[in-house]
C-alpha cells in the first residue's frame, strides 16, 4: 500500500470537494441517545477559513482519500481581554474506517505541526471524548507521538440547552463573560442526526469578545420567520445577508435564544462558571479535551462550540 500525504493547494479545493464529503460521510458521532454525522455544506472549506489561514491535508490511496485533517493559523487570547497572538489550531482529524488502527490521524497531525513549527511554535487540538465515560484514546497518543511536547491541559465541558433553559441561564452567563449572542453556521457546518436524517436546528452560544466579527445581526420575529431585527450591531460587525455569501461565510448571528432550537456552548472543567451552572443543576452533555504545546497560561476561554 503506497500512501502520500497531499496539501490541497486553492486551486486544489474544488478536485477535492467530493472527496472529503465522502470521507466525511463514514463518521458519525455520540449526542446524547441519538448519534449525528457532520456536514460541511457546498463549500467544505468554509467553516475553515472563517477561523484562520487554513494548511490543509489529505493522505490519499491513489485517488482516494482515507485520512485528512488541518492546521489553522488562528489569532487568540491566551487570556480573556489580552492581544491575541497566533496559535495553531489542529483539527477535523479523520480517518476511513478501512484504514483505522494505522494512526495515520496522528501521522497526520505530527507532518502538519512539524511542517509549520518554525512559523509557529504554539498550538493545541480539541478531542471530543468518548461518551460511555472511557477515557480519550487520542490523548495519550498525540502526548507520545509528536517530536514536538504536547499534553492535556484541560476539559472542556459543552452544554446543550432548549431555548427556555437557555434563557434561565443567560443572567448567569452575562455574570462570567459578558455579552452573549447565538451563531447559526447552517450550511457551514451542520449535524445531521442519525435518527431522522435531518439537520439539527443548532446555535452556538458566542460569549463576550469572542463573538466572531463580520456576522449578520439578527433576532427572531414570529417563530419560523427570521427577518432583519432593525437594530444596527456595531459597524466593525455590520454584515448584510444579501452580501453575506460573496464573503467569507461566518454565519447569521441572533440576539435572543430562538424556540425549537439547540443552544450550545462550552466551558473549562472548574471554572467558575462551570460551577455555577452545576449549582443551578445545568450539566454537559458532552466533554472535549483540549491537548496543547506552548500554551500553559491559556485560560481556553476564547474557545466557543462554533470552533469546534
Amino acid at each position: 500500500m503506497s500512501l502520500a500525504v497531499k496539501p490541497i493547494s486553492l486551486s486544489d479545493r474544488p478536485i477535492y470537494q467530493s472527496k472529503l464529503v465522502e470521507l466525511e460521510q463514514t463518521a458519525s458521532y455520540p449526542l446524547g441517545e441519538d448519534a449525528f454525522q457532520l456536514d460541511h455544506g457546498a463549500d467544505y472549506f468554509a467553516f475553515f477559513d472563517r477561523l484562520g489561514q487554513v494548511n490543509y491535508y489529505a493522505v490519499l490511496d491513489g485517488e482516494k482519500a482515507i485520512a485528512v485533517g488541518a492546521a489553522v493559523l488562528r489569532q487568540v487570547p491566551d487570556r480573556a481581554g489580552e492581544k491575541p497572538c497566533p496559535a495553531w489550531y489542529l483539527c477535523d482529524l479523520k480517518v476511513h474506517p478501512d484504514y483505522r488502527r494505522q494512526h495515520l490521524s496522528l501521522r497526520l497531525f505530527r507532518h502538519a505541526f512539524t511542517k509549520h513549527f518554525a512559523e509557529c511554535d504554539r498550538g493545541y487540538a480539541i478531542s471530543m471524548n468518548p461518551g460511555d465515560d472511557h477515557p480519550n484514546r487520542v490523548v495519550p497518543l498525540l502526548q507520545f507521538i509528536c517530536p514536538v511536547k504536547f499534553r492535556c491541559t484541560a476539559t472542556l465541558e459543552i452544554y446543550s440547552l432548549s431555548a427556555d433553559e437557555m434563557q434561565r441561564v443567560e443572567p448567569l452567563l452575562k455574570e462570567h463573560r459578558g455579552d452573549i449572542s447565538y451563531l447559526s453556521l447552517k450550511g457551514i457546518k451542520d449535524l445531521r442526526l442519525q435518527s431522522t436524517g435531518a439537520v439539527l436546528p443548532l446555535l452556538h452560544v458566542q460569549l463576550g469578545d469572542t463573538a466572531p466579527p463580520h456576522t449578520s445581526y439578527l433576532t427572531p420575529s414570529p417563530i419560523g420567520n427570521m427577518t432583519h431585527s432593525g437594530l444596527k450591531p456595531p459597524s466593525h460587525q455590520a454584515l448584510t445577508i444579501q452580501n453575506r455569501q460573496s464573503k467569507i461565510q461566518n454565519g447569521i448571528c441572533y440576539f435572543s435564544p430562538i424556540p425549537g432550537f439547540t443552544h450550545m456552548f462550552c466551558a473549562l472543567r472548574g471554572d467558575a462558571l462551570a460551577i455555577a451552572l452545576s449549582k443551578q443543576g445545568i450539566l454537559p452533555q458532552a466533554t472535549a479535551s483540549i491537548v496543547s504545546h506552548g500554551m500553559n497560561d491559556s485560560d481556553w476561554r476564547f474557545v466557543l462550540t462554533s470552533d469546534i
